[in-house]
Protein backbone atom coordinates (compact mmCIF):
# COMPACT_ATOMS: atom_id res chain seq x y z
CA UNK A 1 0.00 0.00 0.00
CA UNK A 2 1.04 3.61 -0.58
CA UNK A 3 3.19 4.83 2.34
CA UNK A 4 1.03 7.90 3.06
CA UNK A 5 -2.17 5.85 3.03
CA UNK A 6 -0.84 3.11 5.30
CA UNK A 7 0.54 5.70 7.73
CA UNK A 8 -2.72 7.64 7.77
CA UNK A 9 -4.73 4.50 8.49
CA UNK A 10 -2.33 3.50 11.28
CA UNK A 11 -2.44 6.95 12.92
CA UNK A 12 -6.23 7.28 12.75
CA UNK A 13 -6.71 3.72 13.94
CA UNK A 14 -4.40 4.22 16.90
CA UNK A 15 -6.09 7.52 17.84
CA UNK A 16 -9.41 5.66 17.87
CA UNK A 17 -8.04 2.85 20.03
CA UNK A 18 -6.52 5.29 22.52
CA UNK A 19 -9.69 7.45 22.64
CA UNK A 20 -7.93 10.59 21.49
CA UNK A 21 -10.41 13.46 21.22
CA UNK A 22 -9.97 14.47 17.57
CA UNK A 23 -11.93 15.19 14.40
CA UNK A 24 -10.89 15.55 10.77
CA UNK A 25 -11.50 19.13 9.65
CA UNK A 26 -11.75 18.75 5.86
CA UNK A 27 -10.74 16.97 2.65
CA UNK A 28 -11.70 13.50 3.86
CA UNK A 29 -13.83 12.67 0.80
CA UNK A 30 -11.21 10.27 -0.63
CA UNK A 31 -10.20 8.85 2.78
CA UNK A 32 -7.56 7.65 3.52
CA UNK A 33 -6.14 9.84 0.72
CA UNK A 34 -5.53 13.38 2.00
CA UNK A 35 -2.80 14.44 -0.41
CA UNK A 36 0.13 15.81 1.57
CA UNK A 37 -1.69 17.57 4.44
CA UNK A 38 -4.08 16.24 7.10
CA UNK A 39 -5.96 18.88 9.14
CA UNK A 40 -7.34 17.77 12.48
CA UNK A 41 -8.92 19.27 15.56
CA UNK A 42 -7.18 17.68 18.56
CA UNK A 43 -7.96 18.26 22.22
CA UNK A 44 -5.23 20.19 24.03
CA UNK A 45 -5.15 17.56 26.77
CA UNK A 46 -4.40 14.83 24.19
CA UNK A 47 -1.61 16.59 22.28
CA UNK A 48 1.25 14.68 23.89
CA UNK A 49 -0.37 11.30 23.20
CA UNK A 50 -1.27 12.39 19.66
CA UNK A 51 2.36 13.33 18.90
CA UNK A 52 3.50 10.01 20.37
CA UNK A 53 1.10 8.10 18.11
CA UNK A 54 2.35 9.95 15.02
CA UNK A 55 5.95 9.24 16.05
CA UNK A 56 5.41 5.51 16.58
CA UNK A 57 3.38 5.06 13.40
CA UNK A 58 5.98 6.98 11.38
CA UNK A 59 8.79 4.77 12.68
CA UNK A 60 6.78 1.60 12.05
CA UNK A 61 6.06 2.65 8.45
CA UNK A 62 9.70 3.53 7.70
CA UNK A 63 9.66 7.32 7.52
CA UNK A 64 13.15 8.83 7.78
CA UNK A 65 12.30 11.64 10.19
CA UNK A 66 9.45 13.45 11.92
CA UNK A 67 9.90 17.11 12.81
CA UNK A 68 7.79 19.53 14.82
CA UNK A 69 7.31 23.02 13.42
CA UNK A 70 6.84 25.30 16.43
CA UNK A 71 6.14 28.58 14.64
CA UNK A 72 2.38 28.53 15.25
CA UNK A 73 2.69 26.70 18.59
CA UNK A 74 4.10 29.80 20.32
CA UNK A 75 0.97 31.95 20.18
CA UNK A 76 -0.24 33.71 23.33
CA UNK A 77 -3.73 32.19 23.27
CA UNK A 78 -4.21 28.40 23.07
CA UNK A 79 -6.97 28.76 20.48
CA UNK A 80 -4.48 30.43 18.13
CA UNK A 81 -1.93 27.63 18.28
CA UNK A 82 -1.35 24.96 15.65
CA UNK A 83 0.87 21.95 16.32
CA UNK A 84 2.47 20.85 13.05
CA UNK A 85 4.22 17.50 12.53
CA UNK A 86 6.10 16.82 9.27
CA UNK A 87 7.05 13.35 8.08
CA UNK A 88 9.86 12.84 5.54
CA UNK A 89 11.41 9.98 3.63
CA UNK A 90 14.68 10.35 1.78
CA UNK A 91 14.56 7.53 -0.75
CA UNK A 92 12.22 8.01 -2.46
CA UNK A 93 11.41 11.54 -1.34
CA UNK A 94 7.97 11.69 0.28
CA UNK A 95 6.29 14.13 2.63
CA UNK A 96 3.22 14.22 4.87
CA UNK A 97 2.14 17.03 7.20
CA UNK A 98 -0.35 16.59 10.05
CA UNK A 99 -1.76 19.72 11.71
CA UNK A 100 -3.59 19.92 15.05
CA UNK A 101 -5.92 22.94 15.25
CA UNK A 102 -7.94 24.13 18.24
CA UNK A 103 -10.46 26.50 16.67
CA UNK A 104 -11.58 28.15 13.48
CA UNK A 105 -10.82 31.86 13.60
CA UNK A 106 -12.14 35.07 12.11
CA UNK A 107 -9.44 37.72 12.64
CA UNK A 108 -8.19 35.90 15.71
CA UNK A 109 -11.63 35.30 17.27
CA UNK A 110 -12.97 31.73 17.38
CA UNK A 111 -16.10 31.28 15.32
CA UNK A 112 -15.88 27.64 16.44
CA UNK A 113 -13.74 26.76 19.45
CA UNK A 114 -12.17 23.38 20.16
CA UNK A 115 -14.96 22.27 22.48
CA UNK A 116 -17.66 23.07 19.92
CA UNK A 117 -15.88 21.28 17.09
CA UNK A 118 -15.21 18.17 19.16
CA UNK A 119 -18.60 18.09 20.88
CA UNK A 120 -20.36 17.94 17.53
CA UNK A 121 -18.03 15.45 15.86
CA UNK A 122 -19.59 12.56 13.97
CA UNK A 123 -18.40 9.03 13.29
CA UNK A 124 -17.72 8.28 9.63
CA UNK A 125 -18.44 4.69 8.65
CA UNK A 126 -14.99 4.47 7.04
CA UNK A 127 -13.46 4.53 10.51
CA UNK A 128 -12.73 8.08 11.66
CA UNK A 129 -14.30 11.08 13.39
CA UNK A 130 -14.97 14.30 11.49
CA UNK A 131 -16.52 17.62 12.41
CA UNK A 132 -20.24 17.89 11.70
CA UNK A 133 -21.30 18.89 8.21
CA UNK A 134 -22.77 22.25 9.16
CA UNK A 135 -19.55 23.49 10.81
CA UNK A 136 -17.49 21.97 7.99
CA UNK A 137 -19.43 23.83 5.32
CA UNK A 138 -19.52 27.16 7.18
CA UNK A 139 -15.71 26.88 7.32
CA UNK A 140 -15.66 25.95 3.63
CA UNK A 141 -17.85 28.98 2.82
CA UNK A 142 -15.36 31.29 4.56
CA UNK A 143 -12.39 29.56 2.92
CA UNK A 144 -13.86 30.09 -0.53
CA UNK A 145 -14.21 33.82 0.18
CA UNK A 146 -10.60 33.93 1.36
CA UNK A 147 -9.35 32.22 -1.80
CA UNK A 148 -11.34 34.29 -4.31
CA UNK A 149 -9.11 36.78 -6.09
CA UNK A 150 -5.84 35.06 -5.23
CA UNK A 151 -3.46 33.87 -7.91
CA UNK A 152 -3.54 30.15 -8.53
CA UNK A 153 -6.29 28.57 -6.39
CA UNK A 154 -9.17 28.69 -8.92
CA UNK A 155 -9.35 24.87 -9.04
CA UNK A 156 -9.56 24.70 -5.26
CA UNK A 157 -12.28 27.38 -5.24
CA UNK A 158 -14.31 25.37 -7.73
CA UNK A 159 -13.82 22.13 -5.78
CA UNK A 160 -14.88 23.75 -2.52
CA UNK A 161 -17.78 25.50 -4.22
CA UNK A 162 -19.11 22.24 -5.68
CA UNK A 163 -18.90 20.49 -2.32
CA UNK A 164 -20.64 23.36 -0.53
CA UNK A 165 -23.45 23.59 -3.06
CA UNK A 166 -23.96 19.81 -2.91
CA UNK A 167 -24.35 20.14 0.86
CA UNK A 168 -26.88 22.99 0.63
CA UNK A 169 -28.94 21.04 -1.92
CA UNK A 170 -29.18 18.10 0.49
CA UNK A 171 -30.51 20.34 3.26
CA UNK A 172 -34.12 21.42 3.26
CA UNK A 173 -34.70 25.05 4.20
CA UNK A 174 -31.86 26.80 6.00
CA UNK A 175 -28.63 24.76 5.62
CA UNK A 176 -26.92 26.56 8.53
CA UNK A 177 -29.43 26.86 11.40
CA UNK A 178 -26.82 26.85 14.17
CA UNK A 179 -24.65 29.62 12.71
CA UNK A 180 -27.31 31.73 11.00
CA UNK A 181 -27.70 34.08 13.95
CA UNK A 182 -23.98 34.82 13.92
CA UNK A 183 -23.43 35.48 10.21
CA UNK A 184 -27.01 36.08 9.10
CA UNK A 185 -28.40 36.27 6.60
CA UNK A 186 -26.38 33.81 4.51
CA UNK A 187 -28.98 33.42 1.77
CA UNK A 188 -27.56 36.34 -0.25
CA UNK A 189 -23.90 35.22 -0.36
CA UNK A 190 -25.03 31.64 -1.05
CA UNK A 191 -27.13 32.81 -3.98
CA UNK A 192 -24.19 34.79 -5.36
CA UNK A 193 -21.88 31.81 -4.96
CA UNK A 194 -24.33 29.55 -6.75
CA UNK A 195 -24.60 31.97 -9.68
CA UNK A 196 -20.80 32.25 -9.93
CA UNK A 197 -20.56 35.95 -8.99
CA UNK A 198 -17.57 35.30 -6.77
CA UNK A 199 -16.38 38.84 -6.12
CA UNK A 200 -19.87 39.92 -5.03
CA UNK A 201 -20.11 36.78 -2.92
CA UNK A 202 -16.82 37.63 -1.20
CA UNK A 203 -17.89 41.21 -0.52
CA UNK A 204 -21.23 40.14 0.96
CA UNK A 205 -19.66 37.49 3.19
CA UNK A 206 -17.00 39.94 4.37
CA UNK A 207 -19.78 42.30 5.49
CA UNK A 208 -21.17 39.54 7.65
CA UNK A 209 -17.76 38.77 9.11
CA UNK A 210 -17.30 42.44 10.03
CA UNK A 211 -20.76 42.52 11.61
CA UNK A 212 -20.05 39.37 13.63
CA UNK A 213 -16.69 40.70 14.82
CA UNK A 214 -18.24 44.06 15.74
CA UNK A 215 -20.92 42.36 17.84
CA UNK A 216 -18.28 40.27 19.58
CA UNK A 217 -16.22 43.40 20.25
CA UNK A 218 -19.20 45.23 21.76
CA UNK A 219 -20.08 42.24 23.97
CA UNK A 220 -16.54 41.71 25.32
CA UNK A 221 -14.27 44.55 24.18
CA UNK A 222 -11.23 43.77 26.34
CA UNK A 223 -10.94 40.06 25.56
CA UNK A 224 -11.73 40.38 21.85
CA UNK A 225 -9.23 43.24 21.49
CA UNK A 226 -6.56 41.05 23.09
CA UNK A 227 -7.37 38.17 20.74
CA UNK A 228 -7.21 40.35 17.63
CA UNK A 229 -3.97 42.07 18.66
CA UNK A 230 -2.33 38.78 19.59
CA UNK A 231 -3.20 37.30 16.19
CA UNK A 232 -1.86 40.32 14.34
CA UNK A 233 1.34 40.12 16.38
CA UNK A 234 1.66 36.43 15.50
CA UNK A 235 1.56 37.29 11.80
CA UNK A 236 4.08 40.08 12.34
CA UNK A 237 6.47 37.74 14.13
CA UNK A 238 6.04 35.09 11.47
CA UNK A 239 7.02 37.57 8.78
CA UNK A 240 9.84 39.43 10.52
CA UNK A 241 11.16 37.48 13.51
CA UNK A 242 10.43 33.77 13.17
CA UNK A 243 9.77 32.90 9.52
CA UNK A 244 9.44 29.20 8.80
CA UNK A 245 11.57 29.52 5.68
CA UNK A 246 15.26 30.29 5.43
CA UNK A 247 18.15 31.42 3.23
CA UNK A 248 20.77 29.09 1.71
CA UNK A 249 24.06 30.61 0.55
CA UNK A 250 25.05 28.85 -2.67
CA UNK A 251 28.10 28.89 -4.90
CA UNK A 252 27.37 27.61 -8.40
CA UNK A 253 30.21 27.34 -10.88
CA UNK A 254 28.13 28.61 -13.82
CA UNK A 255 24.58 29.40 -14.88
CA UNK A 256 23.99 25.79 -15.83
CA UNK A 257 24.58 24.74 -12.22
CA UNK A 258 22.13 27.36 -10.99
CA UNK A 259 19.59 25.90 -13.38
CA UNK A 260 20.25 22.41 -11.99
CA UNK A 261 19.65 23.73 -8.47
CA UNK A 262 16.35 25.24 -9.52
CA UNK A 263 15.29 21.99 -11.24
CA UNK A 264 16.13 19.97 -8.11
CA UNK A 265 14.22 22.42 -5.92
CA UNK A 266 11.23 22.33 -8.27
CA UNK A 267 11.12 18.54 -7.82
CA UNK A 268 10.89 19.04 -4.07
CA UNK A 269 8.14 21.62 -4.60
CA UNK A 270 6.22 19.03 -6.62
CA UNK A 271 6.71 16.57 -3.75
CA UNK A 272 5.39 19.28 -1.35
CA UNK A 273 8.62 19.16 0.67
CA UNK A 274 9.44 22.77 -0.26
CA UNK A 275 6.44 25.15 -0.50
CA UNK A 276 8.17 27.61 -2.84
CA UNK A 277 11.60 29.11 -3.58
CA UNK A 278 13.21 32.20 -5.03
CA UNK A 279 16.60 33.71 -5.83
CA UNK A 280 15.21 37.25 -5.85
CA UNK A 281 17.07 40.09 -4.14
CA UNK A 282 13.85 42.02 -3.54
CA UNK A 283 13.09 42.29 0.18
CA UNK A 284 9.34 41.95 -0.26
CA UNK A 285 9.67 38.76 -2.30
CA UNK A 286 12.24 37.24 0.08
CA UNK A 287 10.11 38.07 3.12
CA UNK A 288 7.03 36.46 1.58
CA UNK A 289 8.89 33.29 0.58
CA UNK A 290 10.38 32.85 4.04
CA UNK A 291 7.09 33.62 5.83
CA UNK A 292 5.44 30.83 3.80
CA UNK A 293 8.15 28.31 4.73
CA UNK A 294 10.06 28.52 1.47
CA UNK A 295 13.73 28.70 0.52
CA UNK A 296 15.61 31.78 -0.67
CA UNK A 297 18.86 31.20 -2.56
CA UNK A 298 21.67 33.72 -2.24
CA UNK A 299 24.49 33.18 -4.74
CA UNK A 300 27.77 34.00 -3.03
CA UNK A 301 31.51 33.36 -3.36
CA UNK A 302 32.74 29.83 -2.80
CA UNK A 303 34.37 30.77 0.51
CA UNK A 304 31.04 31.99 1.92
CA UNK A 305 28.85 29.19 0.54
CA UNK A 306 26.92 26.59 2.53
CA UNK A 307 26.20 24.63 -0.63
CA UNK A 308 28.69 24.17 -3.47
CA UNK A 309 27.46 23.05 -6.89
CA UNK A 310 29.73 22.37 -9.85
CA UNK A 311 29.77 19.90 -12.72
CA UNK A 312 30.98 17.14 -10.40
CA UNK A 313 27.94 17.48 -8.13
CA UNK A 314 25.35 14.79 -8.84
CA UNK A 315 21.68 15.69 -9.12
CA UNK A 316 20.75 13.45 -6.18
CA UNK A 317 23.41 15.20 -4.06
CA UNK A 318 21.72 18.54 -4.69
CA UNK A 319 18.30 17.13 -3.88
CA UNK A 320 19.64 15.37 -0.79
CA UNK A 321 21.32 18.53 0.52
CA UNK A 322 18.11 20.51 0.13
CA UNK A 323 16.04 17.80 1.82
CA UNK A 324 18.54 17.67 4.69
CA UNK A 325 18.16 21.41 5.23
CA UNK A 326 14.36 21.14 5.24
CA UNK A 327 14.49 18.38 7.86
CA UNK A 328 17.09 20.09 10.05
CA UNK A 329 15.29 23.45 10.26
CA UNK A 330 12.92 22.14 12.96
CA UNK A 331 13.33 19.97 16.08
CA UNK A 332 13.09 16.25 15.31
CA UNK A 333 10.88 14.01 17.42
CA UNK A 334 12.28 10.88 15.74
CA UNK A 335 14.80 9.93 13.10
CA UNK A 336 15.93 6.81 11.26
CA UNK A 337 17.85 8.18 8.32
CA UNK A 338 18.58 6.37 5.08
CA UNK A 339 15.60 4.07 5.47
CA UNK A 340 14.24 3.00 2.09
CA UNK A 341 10.53 2.57 1.57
Amino acid sequence: MNLKLSTTLDIIGQMNRENIQYAVLRNYEEYPEFGHDIDLVVSMKDLSRWAGIVRECALANGWSAVTMCEHWAQSTFPEHTIQILRLYTESPVQFLQIDAFHSFLIVGCPLFDEATLLRGRVWDERGFYRIDEEAENVIRLLQIAKLVGRDGPSKKVERYRNRLLAFTERREGNPFPSIESSLSPLSVPLSLLKSGRLQRFKAELNKRKVGWLTRRMIADPLHISKLVMARLMDYGRMISMRPCGFVIHVWASDMGQRERLEIATAKLVNAHVVPLFSASRKKKVRRKVKSLGGVVFDYVSRDNAEMVIDRETADDEIEGALLHRMIERHPKICEQRNRRT
